[in-house]
């Protein structure tokens, strides 16, 4: 019996030993990162908008990355009845992503952008303003799930 016991002590012992840490960050961690800038085109107020802006990140063994990201409408909006005013809109935040198959040629990113923007009205000629319009600006939260 007793050689049973030490048995089973050094078998589990010997498990324990050669088991290892699995964790999504193993080993030796590489670091590295990027910055970019980009264009974007959706609609706005029933018309087209163009956006522009960037973001940048710290990558993590080529899989895990952690930044920032900003964008704005850079493009005149038409807003129908009213002349002399134009819709402006930004938004910035912080950015976490994750890299599919990251050395591979062509592969996924799957990211979230969590942050904040703002909208408003706003005079194209300051001397020519509307007293009817309410000019302050509208603060929003924003979270924008994408993948590249």
């Amino acid at each position: 019996m007793k050689k049973l016991v030490i048995l089973i002590a050094v078998a589990l012992f010997s498990y324990a030993g050669i088991a290892q840490e699995q964790t999504l960050l193993g080993g030796e961690i590489e670091n590295g990162g990027y910055g970019a800038f980009f264009t974007r085109v959706g609609q706005v107020n029933g018309g087209t908008g163009v956006f522009m802006g960037g973001q940048g990140a710290w990558i993590m063994n080529h899989r895990l990355g952690f930044g920032g990201k900003g964008y704005a409408l850079i493009s005149p909006t038409d807003l129908s009845d009213i002349e002399n005013v134009k819709l402006e809109f930004g938004c910035w935040g912080g950015l976490i992503e994750y890299i599919i198959a990251s050395d591979q040629l062509l592969h996924l990113n799957v990211h979230t952008m969590i942050g904040a923007g703002g909208v408003r009205y706003s005079p194209i000629d300051y001397s020519k303003e509307h007293p009817e319009i309410d000019y302050s600006e509208d603060a929003m939260f924003v979270i924008e799930p994408g993948i590249d």
